[in-house]
């Protein structure tokens, strides 16, 4: 049976023991911290949300360009025809 420090990750495993005894019988301490570790991790997932969205821009820009460069080579069929039809 696995114990739920084989499924932590190492660096959350030695930080939360370090933080225990540390602030062993101190839970206030211990909450402080958490909230600002959960605001600091907050202010990384709007980081990550802003490149996300730049990054979905960039997909929809690229897949715009996609289609104008398509559209723009590829001759239309009834252009060549009224072309020769007027000489």
């Amino acid at each position: 049976m696995r114990t739920a420090a084989k499924l932590l990750p190492a660096s959350i495993n030695r930080n939360s023991a370090f933080m225990a005894t540390v602030n062993e019988g101190n839970p206030r301490n211990e909450i402080e911290r958490l909230k600002v570790e959960i605001d600091e991790l907050a202010a990384k997932i709007e980081s990550c949300r802003k490149f996300i969205l730049a990054g979905r821009i960039a997909v929809a820009g690229g897949g715009v360009a996609l289609i104008a460069t398509l559209v723009w080579c590829s001759p239309l069929p009834n252009t060549t025809a009224s072309l020769k039809s007027s000489q």
